[in-house]
């Protein structure tokens, strides 16, 4: 009876250990490049992500913020910011926590240029009149036109921030609720003045003690090897124009200042880059400390220990690039750049142009930038071709084992007109940038363009939209076996 229960126990055990064999050799056939599992929530997530602790994920932006944990796969709401300060530019400290600067748009502000100039611009120009002894019924429609442009420039545009101030605070006081509005408009502009630190741990938003140096928006931060934070580029308010209250629009000489954030003492120090960094498009952290920048179609290497340019240079023209982990950057050259504009920065030490065929095939061509040998090199291509532009790019990451899952893109941009909607690609391929070959993988549940993508401490990737409008568009990426 014994052996008889015990021959048909080892029978069973060899038919399960065959099932498991099949079904391993089945997931490693059918997921051997990786495949995409949707997942679900029930609140919108959508926005730029940060690690913060524990492998967790911030997730902030125009739906809420949320925190994604990785460990149960799931998504819950975190406290909101708090006034002045618009989640936009960020980046995660050494301690976990994240840094934002930034002012938020203030929206509908009683102290935009045009509705502050509103209430002094008849008694401007009446003085104006009488300073010269005009007489307003002998003037044309045009002198008129011409006459309040002088007025405008010359006693009001030209004033200082603190005189305009003085200039405007009487017609102010004679209306209570717009006074009110235009102190808190004042308030909350002295607010977006400092940075706000989320501290993931007790999950609250303070502002940072110190101020910074320039109002700027959409700046780009890079955590230096000492903990500390570069701040650069970005937009501020124009040049002697009230910033209270009007859209950081525009550049100013001031957007080519940088400055350092010290977590330790929350303080911010301007530095004295006698380089301006203006239309700042990235800028990576290099193993030796040095900063990568790139910037109006250049790029220089700043060193904030010795607070030097060690070198500028020009850019090839490209659609897509990423910083890979060993200091090397891809470039990825959309199928409309011609032969003719394909040319390599004259400081390289290889002068000669290569890829010609790429139009010919319509490929995506790839490009690798040796920082530390300065040399450009053929990177392959990609097996398929993905319409990309500011608008509709696809998306890049680099994986823990150093190949690149190259994801979404618009379709078909060679057909679309002008006005058609953007059909967004749901292929995807694991790009190998050491032998420049490429493999198309499963595809994903959802189209991406402008979407959102994060590398997890376990090596999957979360893909989310990124676009506010389609805000549960939320799968994961699981690496092959």
């Amino acid at each position: 009876m014994y052996k008889k229960f015990l021959k048909k126990s080892l029978v069973l055990l060899l038919i399960l250990l065959v099932s498991i064999t099949l079904s391993n050799c089945a997931y490693s056939s059918k997921e051997k490049g990786g495949y995409f599992k949707k997942l679900h929530s029930d609140i919108p997530v959508a926005g730029s992500a940060r690690k913060v602790n524990d492998g967790k994920i911030l997730i902030y932006g125009e739906v809420g913020n949320i925190i994604f944990d990785p460990k149960t796969d799931t998504f819950r709401k975190t406290v909101l910011a708090k006034k002045g300060i618009g989640l936009v530019s960020s980046v995660s400290l050494a301690d976990g926590r994240v840094l934002f600067v930034g002012p938020n748009a203030i929206e509908d502000a009683p102290t935009d240029e045009l509705k502050l100039y509103s209430l002094v611009e008849d008694d401007l120009f009446k003085k104006r009149l009488k300073k010269y002894r005009i007489v307003e019924s002998t003037l044309t429609d045009s002198e008129i036109r011409e006459l309040s442009r002088q007025v405008y420039e010359e006693e009001y545009a030209s004033l200082y921030e603190d005189e305009r101030e003085k200039l405007l605070l009487p017609y102010l006081k004679k209306n209570p609720e717009l006074m009110k509005k235009y102190n808190d408009c004042v308030a909350e502009y002295e607010q977006s003045m400092h940075g706000q630190i989320y501290d993931p741990v007790t999950e609250t938003f303070e502002y940072t003690k110190g101020k910074l140096n320039i109002r700027r928006s959409d700046t780009n931060l890079v955590l230096l090897k000492n903990g500390n934070v570069l701040i650069m580029g970005g937009k501020t308010p124009r040049d002697r124009k009230i910033p209270i209250g009007i859209a950081d629009e525009g550049m100013s000489t001031r957007a080519g200042r940088m400055e350092i954030y010290n977590p330790e003492t929350e303080t911010f120090s301007l530095v004295n880059n006698t380089t301006p960094i203006y239309n700042v498009v990235d800028a990576f952290l290099l193993k030796d400390g040095r900063v990568f920048i790139i910037y109006s179609g250049k790029y220089t290497i700043y060193d904030p220990e010795k607070n030097i340019f060690s070198e500028t240079g020009c850019l090839i023209k490209y659609k897509q690039h990423l910083k890979l982990s060993d200091d090397k950057i891809l470039f990825f050259v959309g199928p409309d750049t011609t032969f003719e504009t394909f040319k390599l920065p004259q400081h390289s030490h290889n002068h000669q142009s290569y890829l010609y065929y790429f139009k010919q095939y319509n490929i995506s061509e790839i490009v690798i930038y040796d920082i530390n040998k300065k040399e450009y090199k053929d990177g392959g291509h990609l097996l398929i071709p993905r319409g990309g532009n500011d608008m509709a790019p696809f998306g890049l990451i680099e994986l823990k084992d150093g190949n690149i899952l190259v994801f979404g893109g618009e379709d078909k941009a060679e057909e679309r007109k002008l006005g058609d909607t953007v059909l967004e690609k749901k292929d995807a391929e694991i790009y190998n940038p050491k032998t420049g070959i490429s493999k198309v993988i499963k595809k994903m549940n959802y189209g991406r363009v402008n979407d959102e993508a994060i590398l997890l401490d376990d090596g999957r990737v979360l893909l989310y939209g990124g676009n506010y409008l389609k805000p549960k568009r939320i799968e994961l990426y699981i690496p092959g076996k």
